[in-house]
């Protein structure tokens, strides 16, 4: 994904319903295992279940992580499931 998709699909994630918020909030919440806010690469490997490798779970982490702090936050995570429904 591009930098400029990635601030679009930022952008858009502010702009869905309160209903596909509920629901991407569910989503997040559930990979967030300690609530701080934030999915680190552990959480998502954990959260991916055994089909995924750690090293995988790293670039699919990278690649949401728009500010490149080393973690998802919420907007990020929502832009990428935005962005994956979009794909699909």
């Amino acid at each position: 994904m591009t930098k400029l998709r990635k601030i679009i699909c930022t952008f858009l994630a502010s702009k869905v319903s309160s209903e596909e918020i509920e629901n991407q909030l569910k989503s997040f919440e559930q990979l967030d295992k300690n609530k701080d806010g934030y999915i680190t690469v552990k959480e998502l490997h954990k959260g991916l279940g055994d089909s995924y490798t750690l090293e995988e779970a790293q670039k699919i982490l990278e690649s949401v992580d728009t500010d490149q702090n080393g973690v998802i936050d919420y907007n990020e995570f929502v832009a990428a499931t935005l962005d994956f429904e979009i794909v699909k």
